[in-house]
């Protein structure tokens, strides 16, 4: 009878043991199960979170038209000249292009959709020296807007990343077009990436 109980217990503890083990195994499943959720979604905000804006030289006293900041890591700016001419636009969207679309037509959509909607494009091309410095696809667009005395021309660059897309461009009434052109162009040449603080 001895014998038999001490079996007994032998067979107890032995299942304890497996069912610790396995419990064990479960759980640490679990955890580690979670962990990569946790993680995945870290990283996931810091894929959604825009670390970059684009820099500028240029011009001084500017007057803040329109200031927009969004949750999704999107902004939108207008600021305009002391002389009250030219506009001076730098926003960003999300990237959606379509796998069958062209890069091209995605720089004028965006323009239409997310810069200006009224605006008409005159010129979309890409530009390989901004390419090559921004390391992302720069495409320098034209186009205008309004009619008659509120005409308005603009010029700006359209950039693709994997995240967002961003434009910087100005603007002024048509009749001050020509005269401002190459300083645009000068302008847009020399931007640069601006790190934006975490």
């Amino acid at each position: 009878m001895r014998r038999t109980k001490s079996f007994g217990t032998i067979i107890i503890v032995f299942a304890a043991v497996v069912s610790l083990l396995f419990g064990y195994g479960t759980w640490s499943s679990h955890v580690s199960a979670r962990k990569a959720e946790d993680d995945e979604e870290a990283s996931h905000e810091i894929d959604m979170k825009n670390f970059f804006t684009i820099k500028a030289p240029g011009y001084t006293q500017l007057e803040n038209i329109k200031t927009e900041n969004n949750f999704d890591g999107t902004y939108y700016y207008e600021d305009m000249t002391s002389d009250g001419l030219t506009i001076i636009t730098n926003m960003s969207a999300q990237t959606t292009i379509r796998d069958a679309q062209k890069p091209d037509a995605y720089a004028i959509n965006f323009v239409c959709e997310y810069v200006d909607n009224d605006a008409i494009v005159t010129d979309c091309v890409q530009d390989e020296k901004l390419t090559e410095k921004m390391v992302y696809p720069v495409y320098k667009i034209t186009w205008e807007k309004g009619s008659n005395e509120d005409s308005r021309q603009a010029v700006g660059v359209v950039i693709k990343t994997d995240l967002y897309t961003y434009y910087f461009g100005y603007s002024c009434p048509l009749d001050y077009f020509e005269d401002n052109a190459d300083f645009y162009n000068e302008e847009l040449d020399g931007i640069e990436w601006l790190e934006l603080e975490e």
